[in-house]
């Protein structure tokens, strides 16, 4: 359990609540320790109710109490409340900083810890604004992968900039999305520019443009899976006629090899050996 806590959960330092806060109330509500620790105080003890007499001045007075000998009547109630709060105070401690978690060591309620930190740490300053505006501008949408997750993660940003009160225009959003296409969207980035309103940009237009770009891209690819783009080019240009047949390049080659035998043979017949002159001349 605690591998998927650490993996799940980030380690909370001062700057992150806006982050760490969901992630551990999720983590929390899928534990089952959200409502049983956090939401409910620990239940009052119930003792068996016995009547005691006493006598008074005109007659008896009778009055109800806790028969503390007996056992209670809500015990395991409250002890898996108590092993609730244990598990949710040790799945907070475990995610926060040492020096935070060191003003909550003699604490033992878990809410109370949560409540202490979202009331110091829930209302984010400008250093935690700072911070997603940051992770907005430095992610980078890939040129040869999947633009999908860098997407997600610059809008998510955004988002949570407008819960901090720092809302970013819908337009300027989108403006940041196309200054970050890659070089190859190039045509696409013209496409929009040509647009005459920019208040009609959003991010929802410019994530649709960008993933369909990378769908037409994968869908080429997938065309030609094994061929260079230069090889494509070459394929691409066609012949004046259709390619010859088997019997007439046959045909081809055999007149190719007479026309070559017509010369030799006619080479020989203008260069005779000197011998055969020879014996002309002797006859």
């Amino acid at each position: 359990m605690s591998n998927s806590l650490t993996s799940l959960i980030p380690v909370f330092n001062g700057t992150n609540y806006m982050v760490w806060g969901p992630a551990m109330k999720n983590y929390l509500l899928s534990q089952g320790q959200w409502r049983n620790a956090i939401v409910k105080p620990l239940p009052k003890r119930k003792y068996p109710q016995i009547k005691v007499t006493t006598k008074g001045p005109d007659s008896d007075i009778i009055t109800v109490k806790d028969d503390l000998s007996q056992d209670l009547l809500n015990f395991e109630d409250i002890e898996s409340w108590i092993e609730n709060n244990n598990k949710a105070r040790g799945n907070i401690m475990l995610q926060l900083h040492s020096v935070i978690a060191g003003g909550f060591y003699a604490e033992e309620h878990a809410s109370t810890i949560w409540e202490t930190l979202e009331k110091e740490y829930g209302k984010p300053g400008i250093a935690a604004i700072y911070l997603e505006f940051t992770g907005a501008m430095t992610t980078v949408i890939p040129d040869n992968s999947d633009p999908s997750f860098a997407l997600e993660k610059i809008i998510s940003h955004f988002t949570w900039m407008s819960t901090a009160r720092c809302v970013v225009p819908k337009h300027l959003k989108a403006m940041i999305l196309i200054s970050k296409m890659p070089p190859s969207m190039t045509a696409l980035i013209q496409l929009v520019c040509q647009m005459d309103d920019v208040v009609q940009l959003n991010c929802n237009k410019v994530k649709k443009m960008i993933n369909h770009s990378w769908e037409q891209k994968l869908s080429s690819r997938s065309t030609h899976p094994h061929q260079p783009q230069a090889a494509r080019k070459l394929s691409a240009v066609q012949h004046s006629g259709p390619p010859p047949s088997f019997q007439q390049q046959q045909q081809q080659q055999q007149q190719q090899q007479q026309e070559e035998q017509g010369q030799n043979h006619g080479q020989n017949n203008q260069n005779p050996q000197r011998g055969g002159w020879r014996g002309g001349r002797g006859g």
